[in-house]
């Protein structure tokens, strides 16, 4: 009987307890131990797209009309035969209906006061928004990272300790280093061997990640020396981006970097001190150019799609800059490629 409860569970139940589940903003069932509905208020009703006299006929445990309104039948299945073979437990599910809704259930038992039980109380809560957040954030984060992985230019995530959080394969060529070895070392660990342009030791303090991490400010196109793990010496053209920290996380940089190394020897090799500028010109702008597009858009552009209260066309336009950045990065990685060659 939709809106009344029979005297078994009235028996547990206070009136005050059946008026609160009457007007709960949460859908609301109650069945038997046979799996006969036995109570349900509007907003269950509502949730599960029933009228009124197809929920009265309907069993719990045979709820062929639920199965067919759902897109995990299944699991829905599993859920309902777990609570009948187990009625003295709580269950939890989320389902998606067909209409594109999605509801989380819990499933718990009612008991009276010596213990004995009455039957079950299902509750159905709209869960939707929460889902479709999640899920948009999923697919952001697997973009991101898949744009991160594409780009050609080392891009590394380093915190206010110095850890290096994450690396993209690029980093790790330049660096000659695994993530799981850079994970172990910070901007100030000796290894790097990191020196100034003119060859002199590069003290910790300097180095673009630890004044962005100490400043707030950015740092960009540093020229610095690090020695790989295989000893070679290797020159980079280094900029580091300050990331808005959301919530809960603690603040971290973004630094990027390209090789220049062979860029360096174009210029000593070339002897011609104006061909030497306009290498050493090309190439500051084109680092210039892509590491703040690279730590700026991409960046700040992905923390952005975190926020899970991001209206879904500012999440696509988001989406494109990313995609725009990391195309213009690919073309001015070219551009630098060809510069080399002449």
């Amino acid at each position: 009987m939709n809106g009344a409860l029979p005297s078994a569970v009235g028996s547990a139940t206070s009136l005050a307890f059946a008026a609160h589940l009457a007007d709960s903003p949460d859908g609301c069932l109650l069945i038997d131990p046979d799996g006969a509905t036995i109570f349900s208020n509007s907003v269950h009703r509502e949730l599960w797209e029933f009228g009124g006299d197809e929920l009265s006929e309907t069993s719990w445990q045979r709820a062929d009309q639920r199965l067919a309104r759902v897109t995990n039948p299944e699991a829905l299945a599993e859920f309902v035969e777990q609570t009948r073979s187990n009625p003295q437990l709580d269950y939890e599910l989320t389902v998606r209906l067909c209409s594109g809704r999605s509801l989380q259930v819990h499933s718990r038992p009612l008991h009276d006061g010596e213990g004995n039980l009455l039957g079950r109380s299902i509750t159905s809560r709209d869960v939707t928004r929460r889902v479709t957040a999640e899920a948009k954030l999923v697919e952001s984060e697997s973009r991101f990272r898949a744009l991160v992985e594409s780009l050609p230019v080392g891009v590394v995530l380093q915190y206010q300790d110095g850890r290096i959080g994450a690396a993209n394969p690029k980093a790790e060529k330049i660096l000659g280093r695994s993530f799981e070895d850079l994970a172990g070392l910070t901007s100030k660990d000796p290894r790097w061997g990191a020196s100034r342009e003119d060859g002199s030791p590069l003290p910790a303090a300097e180095h673009p990640a630890a004044i962005t991490l100490a400043t707030g400010m950015p740092c960009r196109n540093v020229v610095l020396g690090i020695r790989r793990a295989d000893g070679e010496r290797r020159w980079v053209q280094v900029s580091s981006e300050p990331l808005r920290p959301a919530v809960g996380l603690e603040p971290a940089v973004v630094v990027s970097f390209m090789d220049i190394t062979d860029l360096r020897a174009a210029e000593q090799a070339a002897g011609d001190a104006r061909t030497a500028m306009a290498l050493r010109e090309l190439s500051g702008s084109v680092a210039h150019t892509a590491n703040n597009a690279l730590a700026v858009v991409l960046g700040n552009a992905y923390i952005a799609t975190l926020d899970a209260t991001t209206p879904e066309d500012r999440m696509a336009a988001l989406t494109e800059i990313m995609d725009s950045a990391t195309g213009a990065a690919h073309v001015l990685h070219e551009l630098l490629a060809t510069s080399l060659q002449s």
